[in-house]
């Protein structure tokens, strides 16, 4: 597959299986699903990103270091997010998926206060409450406060963290603070194969960490009403 994931030939047909599996599961809506593969991945359930029925694409998305993020790419974003017709109003990053090195400064520096040049200094793109932080493991109290305050919302995938990185999101924390937290699965490789199992785990996580805001109603309201939202 890693050979000819450029073709349509082999990307549609796994594709579509993974929408299979996932719709088997319960499963409406998939978000990560690559835009530029065409319309082969318009078949069985909705692409957050593309192909979802309603309307424009409202969520951009980011799967690059949002480190590399100059001055002209927050300019284009920011441009999105104001845009008075047709205005993003999701914009999805991974951020800080890791433990050490770069990741760490991920964060900071999408707040606008990375201090190198060319880099939107001043320019913090959480401010446009359209962030939506894919794991975010490493964030300390104050980076979540920003979070909270900014109104931008994190992606909890436990069972790829743990897998990877033997720790995940300070998942107690975040709910703690009431920031909107979608549950997700990340990807197969690592993370569990689709969402009913992906709730066990974290249900799991939760009674071995005594996280009791993270309960059976709570992992539900994750993985339905606040991941549409």
């Amino acid at each position: 597959y890693s050979a000819h994931r450029s073709s349509n030939s082999h990307f549609c047909p796994a594709a579509k299986w993974g929408e299979l599996r996932s719709l088997v599961h319960g499963t409406t809506t998939m978000q990560g699903q690559p835009s530029a593969s065409g319309s082969c991945i318009n078949w069985g359930i909705r692409n957050a990103n593309r192909y979802h029925g309603l309307g424009y694409d409202h969520m951009g998305q980011r799967i690059a270091s949002v480190r590399d993020i100059n001055d002209d790419d927050a300019s284009d974003l920011v441009g999105h997010f104001n845009d008075t017709d047709e205005p993003w109003t999701r914009y999805h990053v991974h951020m800080a998926e890791g433990i050490a090195g770069n990741v760490l400064e991920e964060f900071d520096s999408y707040a606008g206060r990375d201090t190198r040049s060319n880099r939107h200094a001043g320019v913090s793109l959480l401010d446009y409450g359209t962030s939506i932080l894919i794991h975010a493991i490493p964030l300390t109290e104050s980076q979540l406060d920003e979070v909270a305050d900014t109104g931008s919302m994190i992606v909890w995938s436990p069972s790829s963290n743990m897998v990877l990185y033997g720790q995940t999101a300070p998942i107690d924390a975040i709910l703690n603070r009431d920031i909107l937290v979608g549950l997700g699965p990340d990807w197969t490789p690592s993370g569990e194969d689709e969402m009913l199992a992906e709730m066990r785990f974290a249900l799991d996580y939760a009674s071995d960490e005594g996280i009791t805001a993270l309960d059976e109603e709570r992992l539900w309201e994750m993985s339905t009403m606040d991941g549409a939202e």
